[in-house]
């Protein structure tokens, strides 16, 4: 589906009659501009964020609508008061004769916290993935064989490592001679000198 019929067909599910599909599609380029979407899901959240925009706009036009009606019937009924009366009157009398003003505030908060939620979304998916030109070159890096790294091979390693001497082995720092071992404290017992025994005296 090219991106006009994708358009055309979510004009035809959201608009009433009378609603401009030129401001809506407007309203489109506008936030592609402002977000410069780089994927399809990045754009999808694009339009879910026109469709709360319209949703908000629209309220806002019943609720203009509405007071716009009560104000002509008390124009009507007090053609001495000014513009200001008449909007006052209209109010009191659609607050104590209607709940639908209590129903477009509701609504209004609900596609408002809509809206707001895809901006966070839209941004928290921008921080999360990388560029598309940043995520192409580390899929062609992985992918090119050129740039695997070969593992080391023991044999070289072994022939570039020098072979230690039997002196060096016997004396590993060079220029300073072995250490004496250190003494024992205590002296070895020495077995006692032994005495012939006395022979008996001639008298």
């Amino acid at each position: 589906m090219t991106n006009t019929k994708y358009r055309e067909l979510l004009a035809d599910s959201i608009l009433l009659p009378g609603e401009s599909r030129e401001i809506l599609f407007k309203r489109i380029d506008d936030l592609e501009d402002a977000f410069q979407p780089r994927s399809r899901m990045e754009q999808t959240l694009i339009e879910e964020m026109t469709i709360n925009f319209w949703h908000k706009i629209r309220i806002s036009t019943l609720e203009r609508v509405i007071f716009g009606w009560q104000m002509e019937e008390q124009a009507r009924l007090s053609p001495e008061s000014g513009d200001a009366a008449h909007a006052a009157r209209a109010c009191e009398r659609i607050a104590m004769n209607s709940n639908c003003l209590d129903m477009l505030g509701r609504w209004h908060l609900r596609y408002h916290k809509m809206y707001r939620d895809n901006v966070r979304l839209f941004l928290e998916l921008r921080r999360a993935l990388p560029p598309r030109d940043s995520l192409a070159d580390i899929l062609d890096h992985i992918s090119d064989p050129a740039a695997e790294q070969t593992p080391p091979d023991p044999r070289a390693y072994a022939a570039n490592t020098p072979r230690a001497t039997p002196s060096a082995a016997a004396n590993p720092v060079q220029g300073k001679a072995p250490q004496q071992p250190t003494p024992h404290p205590h002296p070895e017992p020495t077995e006692p000198e032994r005495t012939p025994p006395c022979s008996p005296t001639q008298n």
